[in-house]
């Protein structure tokens, strides 16, 4: 079966001597952690894409990089894992790109309109 009893069932049979009733508890804690981190990271996410500021984008990068180390923790689990891991790290790498392309920007001197 797909979804969450072949996750279960895969990690189960790496680990034998955990109950399954702990395993689905540790499954739905997961889930719930997940699902708050989605929340955030697409919060940051847009708001970076909206503010258009070093800071913002700054927040994302960091926010991105603890999902990258979170995610590294569960790429053994399943292909799916490891997928998520691969744009996680892109996302990160990304943001740090547009916040140094900003910083240089700001950077930049303004030069008066001349009418």
């Amino acid at each position: 079966g797909a979804g969450p009893r072949h996750s279960v069932g895969e990690v189960a049979g790496m680990f034998a001597a955990i109950p399954t009733s702990t395993l689905w508890s540790i499954f739905w804690g997961i889930f719930a952690c997940e699902v708050i981190y989605l929340k955030a990271y697409y919060i940051l996410g847009f708001m970076a894409i909206y503010k258009n500021r070093p800071r913002a984008y700054q927040w994302f990068a960091h926010l991105a990089g603890f999902g990258i180390l979170a995610q590294g923790l569960f790429s053994y689990m399943n292909k799916f894992n490891f997928l998520l891991f691969g744009l996680r790290l892109t996302s990160f790498v990304y943001a740090k790109f547009l916040r140094s392309r900003l910083q240089a920007m700001v950077l930049l001197p303004f030069e008066e309109l001349i009418v």
